[in-house]
């Protein structure tokens, strides 16, 4: 057996199209496992792990590094956010990775914050963005010391990652709570235009990544590889900036970007303003088709029953935050789930399909 043979192939969480399957060769699987748990808190003898999400995903990165100290694997599946709390509690665990649609729902669990949280070393939130509200109450249950974000894809393992002590901080040119982490020490990147250059600080373009961990093409897929590998550059087809301090700004998915009327609209900065109202639990916003602007921004929020909000106040959030000319021309409420992947990410294309039915394409001219 030798570093580079074939160790797994797994598969991208299939939120912009069908899963492709990512081959892993011993060597990028212990640089994946060794990214994940870089800069997280030691683990010791005992210490309890809970998979609550798929071992076939991000949370199966955790199992190596717990595994070769000793730790406790808990396997769980399909627990609602009161089961969930009541887990993390019973079991007293030390590290789990939590989807932020789940930490959304944990931070409206009543008396969460009253639980034993003593053992409590990692939550690492991650696969998807993260809104200021759902981390805000993610703090007030948690506390200050285990609470953790982290940017990464299959194709690349992890990127970027922030600890409480930077998430929290009060960083003179940078936003930590809005952004995803700082880059690793061990990864490359670059933000580049459409031509695929590189990009001066502040700018905002497609998130490049080089790095020991990555995916060097997908398994029998020659075309699509061509596509996302160039010169040993994943290009990860996310939308992104840097700052002067290197922190790390996910935007949104390239693919997912809104052209209205001439103007790019992020679904994923929407999503953040709408998310920061007190009722929203989560919200997806797309582009479906307008005669005027050619597409435009559609938002769709779950939110509390017992807390009456209205589509006027979901567009007020984005006005007051991001400006008239980014705002969603319509709003959906709901109390349901919105759909998600196997993974726990909400399926914007589940949502959006039904509005472009009879288009050839699924970007609309003006």
């Amino acid at each position: 057996m030798a570093e580079d043979d074939l160790y797994i192939i797994r598969h991208t969480g299939g939120t912009t199209g069908a899963p492709k399957p990512v081959p892993n060769s011993h060597r990028t699987w212990i640089a994946c496992a060794r990214d994940y748990f870089y800069p997280l808190p030691a683990p010791s003898l005992g210490d309890i792990v809970l998979h609550a999400g798929p071992l076939s995903h991000a949370s199966g990165y955790w199992l190596l590094p717990l595994w070769a100290v000793g730790g406790v694997q808990v396997l769980a599946s399909g627990l609602t956010p009161e089961q969930l709390i009541d887990t993390l509690e019973r079991e007293q665990v030390a590290y789990s990775f939590v989807p932020p649609v789940m930490m959304a729902r944990l931070g409206r669990v009543p008396g969460a914050a009253e639980r034993d949280w003593s053992k409590a070393k990692a939550f690492l939130m991650s696969g998807g963005p993260v809104t200021e509200q759902t981390v805000k109450r993610a703090r007030a249950i948690f506390g200050d010391h285990a609470l953790y974000q982290l940017y990464g894809q299959t194709e690349t393992g992890a990127v970027a990652i922030m600890g409480p002590e930077e998430w929290f901080a009060d960083v003179p040119g940078s936003e930590p709570l809005r952004s995803c982490g700082r880059v690793h020490p061990w990864v490359e990147l670059e933000i580049r235009d459409e031509d695929g250059h590189a990009l001066a600080p502040g700018a905002t373009g497609e998130i490049a990544v080089r790095c020991d961990g990555q995916f060097h093409g997908f398994y029998g897929a020659p075309d699509e590889t061509a596509a996302r590998v160039l010169d040993g550059w994943v290009l990860t087809g996310d939308v992104g900036r840097l700052d002067a301090n290197g922190y790390l700004y996910l935007v949104d998915r390239k693919n997912d970007t809104i052209v209205s009327g001439g103007f790019n609209v992020y679904p994923g900065e929407l999503e953040n303003a709408i998310g920061a109202h007190p009722a929203v639990i989560e919200v997806a916003v797309f582009g479906i088709p307008h005669e005027q602007w050619g597409e435009t921004p559609m938002a769709v929020c779950t939110v509390e029953p017992r807390r009456p909000v209205t589509e006027d106040e979901i567009v007020q959030c984005v006005v007051d935050r991001l400006g008239s000319y980014m705002k969603p021309t319509r709003v959906e409420l709901t109390t349901e789930r919105l759909p998600r992947s196997p993974t726990g990410k909400v399926l914007r294309r589940a949502l959006r399909e039904p509005h472009w039915s009879g288009f050839e394409s699924r970007v609309a001219g003006a």
